[in-house]
């Protein structure tokens, strides 16, 4: 921490406070969220009060990634926007408030009314006149994501800003997290913000990452936003942060939309978070099935390509063995337990067919692998490779006879374009909205978790040679084909319509939307549900875990009063003497 906070707290708070301070730090949170919780505190205790009426006797500041640090805990003057004042029920509220208090304050005091219904507040705010772009012209874009670590949609996003700077634009990449050894490399040219991520904040506290936010765009002179990150629960306040300093922001989903119904562990607070997409300039998707998705939630979708990250090489991938390449994050939204049951398969066909797993390994995840393997007697076959540079995975598809995809969702899979690069054939479970698979004769689609048939497929092309290499060349022709895609066209049409997008903007009004707000309210409302019974549940099974521990300590407290009372001099000389008269009492039982 920088400097000390010196505030004026009333002894009978100060309790309240420091318990709270210290929780946050048993919870090891950043700095920036004790200073918001110290600034909630001053609030309470001074509502009311002008900001000049607060004594600090120094500035706090929180460091991230950027020229010149953001300095400063504002006093979020609250007093003006008490909850009779937060009574939004038309676009033109919105309007009012947003004029006559400004969005730096209105929007933090939004996200702690509606925090836990956003889609309740987009639906309120739609067609508001301050979401409105103010310039067509757009010289300095920025591209949010959460990270630059290793990941597609990492790679994805550095290859955008190399696109834009070769397109003339100023390029700024704003991230939640700090930069890590293993980050893909930025050129030069681009500046990278971190902001306080949203991993960290609530509902009380979103002010600090929405400051660092809107503080960034204004100083950084940007025109236009790629968000390259649709899964936030600040997403709509993020939004909001952006679109009222008139600049158009693009929400760009890199998977399918089928992540809302297929991933186990959705939270209930995310299943309606389509509802709130209507909040964006337009969305990109990568897919037109996903397209015929996302137009019920906002009328501007474009479907786009992701950048080639390996060109077709020189020479074709030999295909000389019986080796099955799996590239992947090793995580269970990317199914790699599936690979190991299909691998159960194809060795009672090819007994030395070997599968090779490159990619990082979830933390505590790789013992699940390993365990697996062992229960199907496939360990000996099983390769966990780890993590490999950018340029070291050429070789792992040039020493391989074959691609494995066993992923429920994947939104452009660039590791299936790689192999199709280096012609390997490929097999993969049915992914419709795939553009890589669509109408390509390389890739042999099975249905989703028919492990016998994806093993038969692999064994088709690792015992066929000549079907290999003629799958591998059509699957050249397709990535040669895609790398003519007009990229730079693409995204000249997105900059320029920023005015048009914004007047074609979904109405509230139509049937279609009000089908599909009630289908995913009533959808999160299931997923709620379920939430709370498995909590209850939870509660149930550790109360019922505390009896059994409870019991199991008083039965070891009376073998240990036994076990003395048996081990003392008076209960042994007790029993001598009592012997014969239990011997007469048994003799008389028998």
């Amino acid at each position: 921490m920088d400097s000390i906070i010196a505030v004026m707290i009333p002894f009978n708070k100060l309790a309240a406070f420091l318990t709270q301070a210290l929780r946050q730090i048993e919870l090891q949170q950043p700095a920036y969220v004790l200073y918001a919780l110290l600034n909630k505190h001053i609030a309470n205790n001074l509502h009311g009060k002008r900001n000049s009426d607060i004594q600090l006797s120094s500035v706090a500041r929180w460091s991230y990634t950027t020229a010149a640090n953001l300095e400063g805990v504002t006093y979020m003057d609250c007093s003006m926007l008490e909850d009779g004042c937060i009574n939004i029920g038309n676009p033109q509220d919105f309007d009012h408030l947003i004029e006559k208090y400004g969005a730096e304050r209105v929007i933090p005091r939004l996200a702690i009314d509606f925090w836990s219904k956003p889609s309740t507040l987009v639906n309120r705010i739609d067609g508001a006149k301050s979401l409105q772009p103010i310039s067509n012209e757009t010289n300095s874009v920025a591209i949010f994501f959460h990270s630059l670590g290793i990941g597609g949609g990492e790679r994805v996003t550095r290859d955008l800003t190399r696109l834009w700077l070769d397109m003339g634009k100023e390029v700024l990449l704003i991230t939640n997290k700090e930069p890590e050894i293993n980050d893909y490399a930025l050129p030069s040219q681009v500046k990278r913000v971190v902001i306080p991520s949203f991993f960290h904040y609530g509902r009380e506290t979103y002010w600090t990452r929405g400051k660092a936010l809107r503080e960034t765009l204004i100083d950084n002179k940007v025109d236009y936003v790629v968000f390259a990150h649709w899964f936030s629960e600040a997403l709509t306040f993020d939004l909001l942060t952006i679109r009222t300093l008139g600049i158009p922001v693009q929400l760009f989903i890199q998977t399918s939309f089928t992540q809302f119904f297929l991933d186990k562990d959705l939270p209930s607070i995310h299943a309606d978070l389509p509802l709130q997409y209507k909040l964006a300039t337009g969305i990109i998707c990568l897919s037109e099935l996903d397209a015929l998705f996302w137009i019920h939630f906002n009328s501007n979708i474009r479907v786009a390509q992701n950048p080639i990250t390996c060109p077709v090489t020189k020479t074709a991938a030999p295909l000389s063995g019986h080796t099955v390449l799996w590239p992947a994050r090793v995580a269970p939204d990317k199914c790699p337990v599936k690979a190991l049951y299909i691998m159960a398969e194809l060795v009672k066909m090819i007994p030395d067919a070997q599968l090779l797993m490159v990619g990082p390994i979830d933390p505590g995840y790789e013992e699940v692998i390993l365990q697996k393997a062992h229960e199907l007697h496939v360990t000996k076959h099983i390769q966990l490779c780890g993590p490999q540079i950018e340029s070291a995975m050429g070789r792992w598809y040039e020493k391989s006879d074959a691609f494995l995809l066993t992923s429920r969702r994947e939104g452009w899979c660039l590791a299936l374009g790689e192999a199709l690069a280096h012609g390997l054939p490929c097999v993969s479970f049915d992914l419709p909205n795939l553009t890589l698979a669509e109408q390509n004769p390389a890739v042999l689609t099975i249905e989703q978790d028919n492990y016998k048939a994806a093993a038969k497929a692999l064994a088709q092309v690792l015992i066929d040679k000549n079907l290999a290499h003629a799958m591998g060349e059509k699957g050249r022709q397709k990535i040669a084909a895609l790398s003519n895609w007009d990229y730079r066209g693409f995204w000249l049409d997105v900059f320029q319509n920023a005015q048009l997008d914004s007047k074609r903007l979904i109405s509230n009004g139509s049937r279609e939307s009000r089908l599909w707000s009630e289908l995913l309210s009533t959808y999160r409302q299931h997923l709620s549900d379920i939430e709370n019974e498995t909590a209850s549940l939870h509660v149930t099974l550790n109360g019922c875990q505390e009896a059994i521990h409870d019991k199991d300590v008083l039965i070891h407290e009376l073998e240990d009063v036994i076990s003395k009372i048996e081990g003392s001099i008076s209960f042994r000389l007790g029993r001598a003497l009592t012997k014969p008269l239990r011997a007469i009492r048994d003799l008389f039982l028998h």
